[in-house]
C-alpha cells in the first residue's frame, strides 16, 4: 500500500542521510497510521533522542506506548510533553489517560492531577473541540469526590458534563440523587 512504499522511501533516505531525524519522525507517522506500534516506538525514539524533537514527536511516541500497552513509557514520553509546553493542554490530558492505566482501580487516583491540570489549560475557545475530553476529565473527578463523599464537588462536576452535554443520563440521574 501507499504507506508501506512511503516507508520503504523514507529508510532509503533514513540510511543515506542518518543525520536527517525528521525522516525517523515520517517513518514513525506512517508506521502510526497502519497501527504498527512496536515500529512506530523504534522510528520516534530515533527521532526523540535528536535535539530537534518537537512537541509532536513526543505527541507520537505517547500514542505509540500507550496503544502498545507500556504504560511507564508513557507516562515519561508524556512528561516530555509537558516539560517542552507546559501551557498545552494535550500534554496534561495524556498524563492523565496514562495514569488511568496505571492505576486502573484507582487506589491512588494517579490521574487527578494531570485531569485538573487538563481543565486548567483548555482555552474557553478550545472547549468546543476537547469536550469529549473534558467529559472524560469532569467524570473521573466526581467519582474521586464521589468516593469520597464529597457532594458539593460531585455536584460541581456533574453539572459541567451537563454543561458540555445537557443529556448525559449519567450525570442527571447523579444530580437527582444527590442531598446536599
Amino acid at each position: 500500500n501507499k504507506d508501506s512504499l512511503a516507508i520503504l522511501e523514507y529508510k532509503k533516505a533514513l540510511e543515506l542521510q542518518p543525520e536527517k531525524t525528521e525522516l525517523a519522525g515520517d517513518i514513525a507517522t506512517s508506521y502510526m497510521k497502519m497501527k504498527k506500534y512496536p515500529e512506530a516506538i523504534t522510528f520516534f525514539e530515533k527521532k526523540v533522542t535528536d535535539n530537534k524533537a518537537n512537541i509532536n514527536d513526543f505527541y507520537g511516541l505517547v500514542r505509540a506506548y500507550y496503544y502498545s500497552k507500556d504504560f511507564v513509557k508513557a507516562d515519561s514520553a508524556a512528561s516530555q510533553m509537558v516539560k517542552l509546553q507546559p501551557d498545552l493542554s494535550l500534554g496534561y490530558l495524556w498524563k492523565a489517560k496514562v495514569n488511568v492505566q496505571l492505576d486502573l482501580k484507582n487506589e491512588n487516583w494517579l490521574a487527578k492531577p494531570f485531569y485538573e491540570m487538563y481543565i486548567s489549560k483548555v482555552k474557553p475557545e478550545d472547549v468546543e473541540k476537547n469536550k469529549k475530553d473534558l467529559i472524560d476529565s469532569y467524570n473521573y473527578l466526581a467519582a474521586y469526590y464521589a468516593g469520597k463523599k464529597d457532594c458539593p464537588n460531585l455536584k460541581i462536576y456533574m453539572e459541567k458534563v451537563l454543561g458540555l452535554d445537557a443529556d448525559n443520563a449519567q450525570a442527571k440521574k447523579v444530580i437527582a440523587g444527590l442531598k446536599c
